[in-house]
């Protein structure tokens, strides 16, 4: 037997429409001690069962394993910025040094004699 609330819950209606329906007279239920009391059959041939829904989903093993996944990739997404950051260091010392080596003065050449020129070196 259900009470008016259990009946509502079962078949996902309101309390006031279950209570409307057995003042219509759709559905029967007696009353005991100023409760109602609705026979299952009775309430699921007026009101076809409806699964209740749950306001928020229970985790799934689907879910965790995502979330571990996101996690792995935000470890990983963060070590790759660094390497990028280190490569990015590394490049800028390497243009510094580059710059360094090209702006050298040249080393002087010593001065060659009308012989040298004539001989070519």
């Amino acid at each position: 037997m259900f009470t008016l609330g259990t009946a509502a819950k079962h078949v996902g209606k309101s309390k006031p429409t279950i209570s409307k329906a057995i003042k219509d007279g759709r559905l029967s239920a007696t009353k005991v001690n100023g409760v109602y009391q609705i026979e299952p059959s009775e309430l699921l041939r007026v009101f076809p069962t409806k699964p209740v829904q749950e306001t928020t989903p229970a985790p799934t093993v689907t879910t965790d394993i995502l979330q571990v996944k996101v996690d792995m990739l935000e470890a990983q997404l963060l070590r790759e910025q660094e390497t990028v950051g280190d490569l990015r260091s590394r490049l800028d010392r390497a243009e510094e040094r580059m710059l360094q080596l090209t702006h050298r003065e040249p080393a002087e050449t010593p001065k060659m004699g009308w012989w040298g020129r004539l001989r070519g070196l």
